[in-house]
């Protein structure tokens, strides 16, 4: 009864589970659009708030003749490529003036004026009163291939806060979707998608067209994108989803079978005198103990079988004691080498934004500002690149990671709220180089999906209990398939299940993430070691780490 009560709990927890397969394929994919969606309105906002773009588009809409004209245009069009950058995280940066003109930059320039007024999405800009608006897919003829694109449009704004025009960013249609084709093709349980935005336009679908015959045999699954709004319904045939149901009651066929058959055969076996022979064998594999040098010895069963396997488990104990040997002395080497490599690491992504925006101040005058960020950044690599030990106090890994916070203060400005609350009993305790930073990148990679302003909170406490760092963020949290139980984490890292990257530009982990960070405290304080993942009181995600009980010496 216990066997028949196991398998149909299973079986419901295996239906659960393909359902809920779908909808992990649709939060992947909506994390995936609305990181392309917002690398487009990050780009916007800061050609909107660059005052040089801002003064040189306003001499353009004066210009009195053609000869000011193009030359103001083609300074734009240099500094929106200087914005955009080589990695062309979008297609396109367009300007509108209110007197018809236009120009931008990209994958191409546009020296041709085209009013604002002949666009598909002008009478939805002008609606928005301000708002960032997307627009349908339209086919872009100035590419060189033309291609289908999308686009993210504002109104432009003088410093005065006086309508001066709008801003349009373009992304093509296949980078902005390309997860969607993606799990078209390599996700089994896909068949359909389908996206519409929230005036129940369809934006994008992929996949065969589903009339009455076929829905019956599909499963679909809805979700709504925090960021863009757009709902993604995936949908995926029947048969495909309940696979691993079916696998299942199959393989539970087959195993009750040779259950009832083997039972059969042991109850027949053991009326034949084996029953004291398999109990004293059973009694020494129980009672094994593998820390104590293997010794053979004969079971005395008269029987050639059981001796041999007797034999053979104690050659098997001996090669377990022996595997276990050189496997920590292996995890030790991996676990110095891992050291190495993890200090070594800094994210590209992170130097590339800190650089442009030195540049971008130094170009607006703000010397103070770029200077401030240079010696942060100078003195984050002489922290990262210096000999000696791996083993450095927290009050020098606190100071790391404020110079890394400042440079996220001059990025993001106001809309980035820190609050420090630090335990100076804390700061002689010596931790591995480069554990806090890693989990402060998670917060900027993972925490931002919310309107600004973005709030981090650091807290550490010390008391008699041991000692403990908090960081919290009020984004969009950790999933639920990524809450893995404390005990799990500290004692097996790689159970941690990955989060999903935007697009695989500035979300990139620089190899100094979640799993890193858990490996080199589990093996400075062992068993010793707290790590969680949680919910934040006000939601958000919250990363606990820390030491239990007494510190080891």
């Amino acid at each position: 009864m216990l066997g028949v009560f196991y398998s149909v709990k299973m079986a419901d927890i295996l239906t659960s589970q393909a359902e809920e397969s779908l909808g992990q394929v649709a939060r992947n994919a909506a994390i995936y659009l609305d990181g392309s969606i917002r690398d487009m309105d990050r780009l916007s906002i800061k050609v909107a708030h660059s005052p040089l773009i801002r003064s040189t588009f306003l001499e353009y809409e004066k210009a009195p003749d053609n000869v000011s004209r193009y030359k103001l245009k083609t300074e734009i069009i240099s500094q929106i490529n200087y914005l955009i950058g080589p990695e062309h995280p979008v297609s396109q940066v367009n300007l509108y003036t209110r007197n018809n003109r236009s120009t931008g930059g990209g994958y191409y320039n546009m020296l041709r004026d085209e009013p604002a007024s002949t666009k598909p999405w002008y009478d939805d800009a002008v609606n928005a009163k301000g708002d960032r608006i997307l627009s349908l897919p339209i086919q872009n003829i100035w590419l060189r291939v033309p291609e289908t694109t999308i686009s993210l449009v504002r109104a432009y704004y003088s410093q005065e806060s006086e309508w001066i025009g709008f801003i349009e960013v373009e992304q093509l249609m296949g980078v902005i979707f390309e997860y969607f084709a993606h799990a078209i093709t390599e996700i089994e349980q896909v068949a359909a998608w389908s996206v519409i935005d929230s005036s129940d336009r369809l934006i994008y679908s992929e996949g065969p067209d589903i009339n009455k015959d076929v829905e019956k045999n599909l499963i679909s699954v809805s979700y709504q994108a925090p960021y863009s709004g757009f709902i993604l319904t995936v949908s995926g045939l029947r048969q495909e989803v309940m696979r691993p149901l079916r696998i299942y009651w199959v393989e539970m066929g087959f195993i009750w079978t040779f259950l009832a058959i083997l039972s059969a055969l042991v109850s027949f076996i053991l009326s034949r005198r084996i029953a004291r022979p398999i109990g004293a064998l059973n009694r020494q594999i129980t009672d094994a103990d593998f820390s104590i040098p293997s010794q053979e010895g004969r079971l005395e069963s008269g029987i050639t079988e059981l001796e041999s396997l007797n034999k053979a488990f104690g050659a098997m104990k001996g090669r377990w004691q022996k595997s276990a040997s050189d496997l920590v002395e292996a995890q030790k080497h991996e676990s110095e080498a891992r050291l190495q490599a993890l200090q070594a690491k800094m994210n590209p992504h992170f130097m590339y934004n800190t650089l442009t925006n030195i540049g971008i101040m130094s170009q607006e005058g703000r010397s103070a500002d770029a200077a401030r960020a240079c010696f942060d950044l100078t003195d984050m690599l002489r922290y990262i690149a210096r000999d000696g030990s791996d083993l450095v106090p927290l009050e020098e890994e606190f100071l790391h990671l404020d110079r890394y916070l400042d440079l996220m203060r001059i990025r993001y400005e106001e809309d980035l709220e820190i609050t420090q609350e630090l335990d100076s009993n804390l700061h002689d305790i010596l931790v591995p180089r480069l554990t806090l930073q890693p989990l402060a990148e998670n917060v900027f990679k993972h925490g931002l999906a919310a309107s600004p302003p973005w709030k981090l909170t650091l807290h550490s406490q010390r008391n008699t209990e041991g000692w403990k760092i908090t960081i919290t963020d009020e984004g969009p949290g950790f999933p639920p398939h990524i809450l893995t139980p404390p005990h799990v984490l500290c004692h097996n890292p790689d159970q941690l299940p990955k989060r999903q990257g935007h697009g695989g530009r500035e979300q990139q982990t620089s190899g100094l993430g979640l799993r890193g960070t858990i490996v080199r405290l589990k093996y400075l304080f062992g068993d010793q070691t707290l790590f969680r993942l949680e919910r934040g009181a006000q939601g958000g995600a919250q990363i606990v780490l820390g030491v239990k009980g007494e510190l080891p010496s």
